[in-house]
């Protein structure tokens, strides 16, 4: 079974002095997904766990 899975998450506020750039960005692909993911408290991790259990 393949499983594919999205997200985006940005948090920012007026407050701060400094913009929000493109580059601080990160694109996470494949197996890295996986590793940098899992142990977290996002939905992501939610549905790694999830297809774990399948």
């Amino acid at each position: 079974m393949k499983v594919a899975v999205a997200g985006f998450a940005h948090e920012s506020n007026t407050f701060s002095s400094q913009p929000t750039r493109l580059e601080d960005f990160d694109i996470y692909e494949g197996d890295e997904v996986l590793t940098r993911q899992q142990d977290t408290y996002h939905e992501i991790a939610g549905y790694i766990a999830a297809d774990r259990d399948l």
